[in-house]
């Protein structure tokens, strides 16, 4: 039940990266505090993933983004500036779902264990996760630093308004509502044409 449910926001949450002149539908920077939840994961200096704190200690991502030494970035809203609010924090276990499937990306989800918990503050704060799988939902919120149209990476986070989310969730059939292939992390072409590469 906990995985169908965090399967559920990880699909919710997805991100999209597009600079200004080049926004999503409804898309732009967020406002800053907006999406404390928010967090960027690194490998080698290099930004790989988005991801999502949901608890003080645990961050929810995309199991294809398992790397040696991920290195998990809180309070970021400028992805290319130093900022006072974030926080580096390595990662101390990465549980993938036991079902995923790298040729395919089903079951494409993780969480990561940090090694140290998050010190929550107004710029780093768990997403709340949804506890009716029911909720009408029919639209949802994206965010992330991915690549724009022109393979430009933005600097500050991206917000969009995300259309088509299959309403209402019946709780009993979310594993067949949810497509198992959505490569939420860095985009499917095949499944939402508007996430792009690092985003959650």
């Amino acid at each position: 039940m906990a995985m169908k449910t965090l399967t559920a926001v990880l699909v919710l949450i997805a991100a999209v990266g597009a600079e200004q002149k080049e926004k999503v539908l409804h898309g732009g920077p967020c406002e800053l505090l907006s999406h404390p939840y928010q967090a960027a994961l690194y490998t080698s200096g290099h930004l790989l993933c988005g991801g999502v704190l949901i608890h003080p200690q645990w961050v929810l991502t995309a199991a294809h983004c398992k790397k040696p030494n991920l290195q998990v970035y809180l309070g970021k809203h400028k992805i290319k500036e130093r900022e006072s609010s974030q926080e580096e924090n390595s990662v101390a276990q990465a549980v993938a779902h036991p079902g995923y499937n790298a040729a395919t990306h089903d079951n494409d989800i993780m969480l990561l264990r940090l090694k140290q918990p998050a010190r929550l503050s107004e710029y780093i704060q768990p997403l709340r996760l949804e506890r009716d799988c029911s909720a009408n939902r029919t639209n949802c919120r994206i965010l992330g630093w991915g690549k724009t149209a022109n393979g430009a990476f933005p600097n500050t986070l991206q917000c969009a308004l995300y259309l088509g989310v299959t309403s209402p969730v019946d709780p009993k059939r979310s594993q067949e509502s949810i497509p198992t292939s959505v490569d939420m992390a860095h985009g499917s072409e095949k499944s939402f044409r508007t996430t792009t590469n690092s985003d959650m």
